[in-house]
Formats: structure tokens, sequence, C-alpha cells
């Protein structure tokens, strides 16, 4: 086999796709001159209704890449549901749907996001906005399956734009059945799935009643490039002292510090396991005047879009989350990742640290790892060839003063 000479990526700008002008201004008015790859390649083809499966790496735009065409394609004077968009959770949802909003508020396009929780009640509600001028609808598998097969109500519009984000999940176990029933009954026009890895249950779509000739899309890039090219730092603690060394890190970095050297940009995101962990720790941290907001399932749902807020506009620099924040959520403003529980799976730790590489910007990853979990960190390493660091600014002799001080005051 011949070897491929490395290439630079190559951004056309946004004037020269097949938008819309009234897109490509809202485009400009917000600082979106230039296509990624993965748009360049889509968006022409979403435009002219060809259905896609498009795998890309986390952080290279592919939310745009099918709100931009999808929006384009939306014919105003038809006052029915033109595009359906389905997507994982709800905070990914509201992120979509917030878009969306600002993308068609010019135009009068009117949108809906289904609620949570669905039942008879609300459903009547539901049904008299869908048909009442929403062009667009932004739901999660177990809402929209609900709605479908409530046989009361019914789409005036089927033959309509199905996207499917985060394919790779959405196709799972957990969604499997609710994506087959919305594939088979919605019956759509046209089908985009887009993922960040590959997933097993795409056959799916060859299912004889929905006969689609699917185009697929596979970036032409190393799958962990873009992990490779930022900081992969780890720091081997004692299970018991990870919050002692997770203070450590963020005094040296946030403006508690009594240093001369602190980063005013500095933000980062925490992942943790499970939601006990993560309260655990804002409680410490928040002792020890470090502010935190959390994320996590056993929030309120308002809670959580709050505290998205929140990290979105830097009024607090530091979130704490589960992996309900892993998956497609955009924090601008972060600059750096922590995983406090070290992931077993591979595919995690690359939607994690994606979080910190949103469109080819270069993070920094902080691993804190204990006896347990040094295997799956050598795993991690053996599986994408990428060789994790050992984290030196913190050095041993400063954590042995700290804790000689701290037991001599007891």
């Amino acid at each position: 086999m011949s070897k491929q000479k490395k290439s630079k990526f190559a951004f056309l700008k946004i004037k020269k796709s097949l938008l819309s002008s009234w897109i490509v201004d809202f485009c400009l008015k917000n600082k979106i001159k230039l296509m990624t790859p993965i748009q360049q390649a889509c968006i022409p083809s979403i435009i002219l209704g060809k259905d896609l499966i498009v795998f890309s790496r986390t952080g290279t735009g592919k939310t745009m890449a099918y709100i931009l065409p999808g929006v384009h394609r939306i014919d105003n004077d038809k006052k029915i549901n033109q595009m359906v968009i389905i997507i994982p959770t709800l905070e990914l949802g509201f992120q979509i749907f917030d878009i969306i909003q600002k993308i068609g508020h010019n135009r009068k396009i009117f949108f809906y996001f289904f609620p949570k929780e669905l039942n008879l009640k609300n459903s009547e509600k539901m049904l008299a906005y869908v048909n009442g001028g929403k062009r667009c609808l932004v739901s999660t598998p177990n809402s929209f399956f609900f709605f479908l097969k409530n046989k009361k109500y019914r789409l005036h519009n089927k033959k309509n734009l199905l996207t499917i984000d985060e394919g790779d999940l959405l196709f799972g176990k957990k969604f499997y059945f609710e994506i087959e029933v919305i594939l088979i009954d919605l019956k759509p026009k046209q089908v985009l799935v887009f993922s960040a890895s590959m997933t097993k249950n795409l056959h799916i779509l060859k299912f004889p009643k929905i006969k689609k000739k699917i185009f697929c899309f596979y970036e032409n890039r190393i799958k962990f490039s873009l992990i490779n090219i930022s900081d992969q730092e780890y720091f081997f603690c004692p299970n018991r002292l990870k919050v002692f060394y997770l203070w450590l890190f963020l005094k040296s970095k946030y403006k508690i510090s009594s240093q001369k050297n602190k980063e005013k940009n500095f933000s980062s995101i925490i992942f943790v396991s499970d939601p006990k962990i993560c309260h655990n720790i804002a409680r410490i941290l928040g002792k020890n005047k470090i502010s935190t907001v959390q994320l996590h399932e056993n929030m309120d749902h308002l809670a959580r879009l709050i505290s998205m807020q929140l990290i979105k506009t830097k009024q607090i620099k530091i979130l704490i989350c589960t992996d309900l924040g892993s998956r497609g959520l955009d924090f601008p403003l972060v600059s750096s990742v922590i995983n406090f529980n070290f992931p077993k799976k591979v595919n995690t730790y690359l939607h994690r640290a994606g979080r910190a590489l949103r469109f080819f910007r270069k993070g920094k990853c902080l691993n804190l790892v204990d006896q347990k979990e040094i295997r799956f960190l050598h795993y991690f390493e053996k599986k994408t060839g990428i060789k994790i660091t050992k984290f030196k600014e913190i050095k041993e002799n400063e954590i042995i003063k700290i804790l000689s001080k701290k037991l001599f005051k007891k």
C-alpha cells in the first residue's frame, strides 16, 4: 500500500456554499466565515436531498453541518412539519433548538421542542403546536415514540427530513426499539445520521419498509488525531486523596491562587462516574471557596439548564458532571477537561476530551488515576497509540508539605 501524504485542513468560505443568502448573512454576523471539511462535504448533498450517514470526530462542526442545510430546505409557505431532529438528551436538544431558533427568527420560521414527559393530557396541546405551523421538531426518542404511537394524534406531513444525531448512542440497546419504530412509522423522505464513532446496528436502515439508498461519508482522518495534538496528562494518586489533588490543581490555575501566574481564561469540566461523587466534590470545593456547578441525571431539568448557562457565560468557571455532559454539548469557553474517574471505554474518553477540543482548538485533558484505574489507562494507550504523559506541574514535595501541615493542625 502506498503511503498517504499528510494534508492540512482546507476550509472554504461560507459564501461559496449552496445555502440561501439570508443563512449566509446570519453565519457572517455570528462570525462563522469558514466551513469545516465535514460541512463542505455534507451541506451540498443534504440540499440535493441525499440520505447520509456521517462519521466525523468530535468538535468538527457536525451540528451546523445538518442544521444549516436543514433550515435552508424548509419552505416557509407550507405551514406543516418539514424536519424532525432526534437527539439523546434534553440538554443537547435545547442547545440545537436554540441555534435553529436564532437562525429562523428573522424569517419567522417556527420550531417546537418536545418536553421530557409526554402523556395524554399534554399531547393535545403539543399536537396543536405541531400542526399549527411548526416547521421543525426537536425531540428525544422516547417522547417522539410516544407521540407517533398514540393513534389519536398523527402528523399531517410524514414525508419530511429526519436527522438522528449521536447515532452511535441512539442505535444502541437503550434506544434501538424507539428508533426502529420512528423510522418505520414516520417514513421520512430523507434520512441523516451523524455520529462521532461507528455503530454495529446501522443494518436497521436496510429494512425493506424503509428502502433507503444511503451515502456513507467517513472523515479521511485518524480517529484519534484531534486527541493526539492536545495535552493528555495523568497524575497517579490514592483514591482517598483524589479530591485533595483536584483542589491543588484548581488552586494553581484558578483565581483563588496566591501565585503570580494565574490563568484568567481558565475554565474546566470535571467528569465523574456517579452523581453522588459529583455532589461530594462540589461540597468539598465549596468549603474551600471554589465555586462550581453540577450537571447529572438526578438534577431537576431546569437546574441542568441553569448550570449549562452559567458555565457557557463564564459566570462560574468549573462544571462537575457525569457523562450526561459528554455528548454533543458545546462549551466554547472550556479550555481543559479533568477525568476524576478514568473512563473504562475509549469512546467515552474521546467524547469527554472533545468538550475542550471544539473546532480544532488545542485543549488539555488531565486524568486523576488511582491503583484500580491504571489498567484502563494502559488499555487506552494500547488501543489508541496515544501516550499519556505524567503531570509535572504539581511536585510531590509540595504535596507532602501541605499534608503534613494539615496533620499537625489536627
